[in-house]
């Protein structure tokens, strides 16, 4: 079986170069706005930038826990945040990390998987297989 590193499945790696780390985890000012108005607190803000960048990087939300402290690091940057800061618990606070990954969808424009969505997968693959 090919390990992950070997996989088109996108996953976070534990060390991510100064280049990769400017071109896909810097915040825009409408990210930053998106931010102040749905997170309040410092632990809060870091968390909701984490689900933010790495749901935009990956297409999925990873574990909190598999982010690597070089990446949480870099998005405490911008907020002038102490490092290293934790992340929200995801045991304890599952109403408010439910609350973030819906409001990332909507600024993303981007739905969770449902029912429905099976089949508009299906027509696109049925589709796909006559061309």
């Amino acid at each position: 079986m090919a390990s992950v590193d070997r996989t088109a499945y996108p996953h976070l790696r534990p060390l991510l170069s100064a280049e990769e780390l400017q071109a896909g985890y810097e915040l825009t000012e409408p990210e930053q706005h998106f931010i102040r108005q749905n997170a309040n607190g410092n632990r809060q803000r870091l968390t909701l930038t984490v689900l933010l960048k790495t749901r935009q990087q990956l297409g999925y939300f990873p574990a909190l826990g598999d982010v690597p402290d070089q990446l949480i690091d870099h998005l405490a940057q911008p907020w002038g945040f102490e490092s290293p800061m934790n992340l929200l618990d995801e045991t304890r606070l599952k109403p408010t990390l439910h609350r973030y990954r819906t409001a990332i969808r909507s600024f993303l424009g981007s739905q969770p998987y449902t029912p429905e969505g099976q089949e508009q997968i299906e027509q696109a693959v049925r589709t796909a297989a006559i061309t």
